[in-house]
Order: structure tokens, then C-alpha cells, then sequence
């Protein structure tokens, strides 16, 4: 049997999910507790209905019913399964009749004595609306409609930075190109700490809804220039790295990623998420660019389909590796070791994140030498290594304080209580909370991090 809701068809019999022709991958759980709610969309559920529907006979907790209607939502929207209060959940999607003509999936046509006329026919029919529908679905995420709102790209200004800066005179270079539209706005605090909270940056700004912010920041390395600049709209957000010999060639490759970005449809306006059926259109054009599979290795893992996490990942660890490749990569040894660590693989994690160290050996990024020293300390307590983790903790603190970044020293302060008093060791909790809370009043932190402090205390 097959339920037809917007642009997705569900097959009871193998329990698998299309949009489109496109397979979606569901875990089993996933793919039980949406056939629950296909079965009865008219109704709400009960948490403990849930649980007899889906897990029967299982000892789970209630959290694992929050967790799979939370995976649901990343593949179906937030406004597919409505919450009520005190009651349950709902499904929302409209569902079709059962006995709507199959489009995606030619296999569902049943084989019959019809004359071979009749089956040419509905073979051509079929063919011309999987054209049809790939056509559509392409010409949304590209420039071509004439009628696309052209994206304007706020430059930040990062008060106090130096005219005379590699970044300063990168930014300053994109005014000069024609190929989109720029302006500028201001900003107190350091990049870094817009990468910390990019889509708080934007909401600060008060932009029309098609504008992005994008920000930068240079890196003296190996002879050159590497840049890590980030993009945010709303809750769009997307990060990359490149690298050149010079100011000139580094702001002529930034303009044509962003052409690039163009014509995955990043910028379209009528995107407001990077959902799995986004991702995987981008993937098909361009399959080997690293930023693209770090974008689904991430989906795949928030989701906990760890195994598909992991075939993206070995994807881009094998991509022919370049100095700004390497970064990703770095990138991609965190996230293997992070999925190893779930998974109780202690040894494979360690691994992992010293591979992950060689490849920062002689990086000038601390953002990611800080994902590298928090998933070690962590690791290292899950491994009852005490002695180990305060050592990394220690360093952490070091190459924070080097970095002269408030934000990352913040969290390496909050990390060291945590783990210290998960360690039971109370005088050094206090000690780096206290501290946390010093650099947050002295650097005037945003007042978020305040509550953590209060929390903790």
C-alpha cells in the first residue's frame, strides 16, 4: 500500500519514503512511528500511545519519542507533526487518497495483461512527468527566474579593525565587483565571534529578509593568505575556507565562490532551510565539493543516521587534499571521532581526533583547535583518563588566551568546571567558573552566556 502527502509517497510494504523519484533514508524507528501517524493523521497521539504503537514491547524512555518526532521534523518541516499540550502530537501534511496515480516510482505499476500499447503509453506518461518534475524542482534552487530577488550581501565592519588589514582591503574589494549587490554594517565584537552566533549577528541587523551578512577573517599562512569567511540569513548559515598567495587572487576566488554558491541556489529567496532535499539536489551537481558534504554530514549525524554520516565523511576525506582542503578534512576527522565517542568506539575516537591533530598542527584556526581540545577533554574523561583531560583543559586555556579570543576562553573556562566537577574535584569547578564569569563581565559577553553561569552555580 501507498500514502501520498505533499510531494513525498510512503510504501507500507517496504517501508521505504520518496520524494519526488528521490529515495529518502529512514531508520526503523523513523519509518514506524511515521506510518503510525500516516495511519490515523486525524487524530492525536498520546506519548504512551506512541510508545505501544511504535516500540511495543521495548523499555524505552519518553525521550526517545521526542528524539524520532524530532528526526521526523528535520526531513518534513518543523510544521509537520503539531505538539499539543498536555495531549500529544498530530500529523499535519495533508494525506491523498490511497488510490492516487503513482507518479515517482514506476515500480508500483502493476504488471497486467493491458495490450503493450497501453503499456508504452503510461511508460511515456511517467517518463515525461519525472522530466517534468526534475525540470521544476532544478529550476527552483537556480537563478534562472527572471523574477528572483537579487540577494544583498552586508559587509561587517568590525569596529576598531585595522584599514590597512588583509581583511579590511578583501572586503573592501568586493564593492568593486558587479556581480551582486553590497553594503555594510557594524559590528563590536570580533569575527570569531560571529562565527560563534552567526544567525544572532543577522537578527541584530535588522536587514530586509533577502539580505545576508557576510564577514571574514584573514590568516598569514604558509606564504599566503587563508580566509574563513561565513554566510547567515535567518537560520541559513554556511561557512567555508580558501587560500592564495596574495590579497588579490584570495578576493577574485571569495567572488567566484559566491557566484558558485549562486548557482547552487543558496541565495534564492524562497529557501529558509538547508533541509536534506536541498542538500542532496547541490550534492548531485556538484558531488565532490567539500562544503556541500560537510553540510550532510552534518544532517546525517544530527539525525543519528550515523552510517550515512560516515559515507559522506569518507568521501571527503578522500578528495585530493590542498591546503585549504586540509581544513575540511580537519573538519571531517572531528566529526568521525565524534560519532565513534556515541557510539562507545573510545579507540576509534581517539584516533580519529589524532589524526584530526595532525592536520592542525600548523594551522593558525582556533575554531577548530577548539572542537579539537573540547571532544579531547571529553574523550578523556569518558576514558576515566583525569590526568589526561586537565592537561588538555590546561592547554586549551593556554592556546585560548594566545588566540585573545574571550568567547572560546569563556567556554574553555565553563568546560573546565564541568568536567571538573564531574571529576569531583569542587575546588577547580569554582575556580574556572569564577574565572568564566570574569571574562564575561570584563569583555561584555553577550548576557546568554550569563545564564550559564548562574546555572552552573
Amino acid at each position: 500500500m501507498i500514502v501520498y502527502f505533499g510531494d513525498y509517497q510512503y510504501r507500507k510494504d517496504k517501508q521505504v519514503l520518496y520524494k519526488h523519484n528521490e529515495l529518502i533514508p529512514l531508520k526503523r524507528n523513523q519509518a514506524a512511528l511515521l506510518e503510525f501517524f500516516l495511519s490515523e493523521p486525524e487524530n492525536i497521539h498520546s506519548k504512551n500511545d506512541i510508545l505501544d504503537a511504535v516500540w511495543s514491547e521495548q523499555v524505552v524512555s519518553e525521550q526517545v519519542v521526542f528524539q524520532t518526532i524530532s528526526q521526523l521534523r528535520s526531513i518534513f518541516g518543523n510544521d509537520a507533526i503539531q505538539t499539543f499540550s498536555k495531549k500529544g502530537y498530530r500529523w499535519q501534511i495533508p494525506v491523498e487518497p490511497v488510490d492516487k496515480l503513482p507518479v515517482f516510482d514506476i515500480s508500483v505499476v502493476s504488471e497486467s495483461s493491458a495490450p503493450i500499447q497501453s503499456k508504452v503509453l503510461l511508460a511515456s506518461t511517467f517518463s515525461i512527468l519525472v522530466l517534468i518534475a526534475l525540470v521544476i524542482w532544478s529550476f527552483a534552487l537556480t537563478k534562472s527566474d527572471s523574477t528572483e530577488e537579487n540577494p544583498i550581501f552586508y559587509l561587517v565592519d568590525i569596529a576598531g579593525q585595522d584599514p590597512q588589514s588583509d581583511n579590511h582591503k578583501i572586503m573592501s574589494s568586493l564593492k568593486t565587483d558587479n556581480a551582486f549587490s553590497f553594503g555594510t554594517v557594524q559590528y563590536e565584537k570580533t569575527a570569531s565571534q560571529i562565527f560563534a552566533t552567526p544567525n544572532l549577528v543577522w537578527s541584530q541587523q535588522n536587514l530586509p529578509s533577502n539580505s545576508w551578512i557576510l564577514w571574514a577573517e584573514t590568516h598569514a599562512f604558509n606564504n599566503g593568505i587563508l580566509l574563513h569567511f561565513g554566510l547567515s540569513k535567518r537560520k541559513l548559515y554556511w561557512q567555508g575556507y580558501l587560500y592564495a598567495e596574495d590579497i588579490k587572487v584570495i578576493s577574485e576566488r571569495l567572488v567566484e565562490r559566491l557566484n558558485q554558491l549562486d548557482k547552487m541556489g543558496l541565495f534564492s529567496s524562497s529557501l529558509d532551510a538547508l533541509d536534506i532535499n536541498v542538500l542532496s539536489m547541490m550534492d548531485r551537481k556538484y558531488p565532490r565539493d567539500p562544503e556541500i558534504l560537510l553540510k550532510m554530514i552534518e544532517h546525517y549525524k544530527r539525525t543519528e543516521q550515523y552510517d550515512l554520516a560516515i559515507t559522506y565523511l569518507q568521501k571527503l576525506l578522500d578528495i585530493e587534499s590542498s591546503i585549504t582542503v586540509a581544513h575540511y578534512k580537519a573538519y571531517a576527522h572531528w566529526h568521525m571521532g565524534q560519532i565513534f565517542k556515541m557510539r562507545g568506539q573510545l579507540l576509534q575516537a581517539n584516533n580519529s581526533l589524532d589524526a584530526m591533530s595532525e592536520v592542525l598542527d600548523e594551522t593558525p584556526l582556533w575554531s577548530l583547535r577548539f572542537h579539537y581540545l573540547k571532544t579531547k577533554a571529553w574523550l578523556a574523561y569518558d576514558m576515566t583518563d583525569y590526568e589526561g583531560m586537565f592537561l588538555t583543559l590546561e592547554q586549551g586555556i593556554e592556546e585560548a588566551e594566545r588566540a585573545a579570543n574571550p568567547l572560546t576562553l569563556f567556554k574553555m573556562h565553563i568546560l573546565y568546571s564541568i568536567l571538573a566537577k564531574y571529576a569531583l574535584d569542587d575546588e577547580r569547578k569554582y575556580i574556572h567558573l569564577s574565572q568564566a564569569q570574569g571574562i564575561l563581565l570584563q569583555h561584555k559577553l553577550h548576557e546568554d552566556n550569563l545564564a550559564v553561569v548562574h546555572y552552573l552555580f
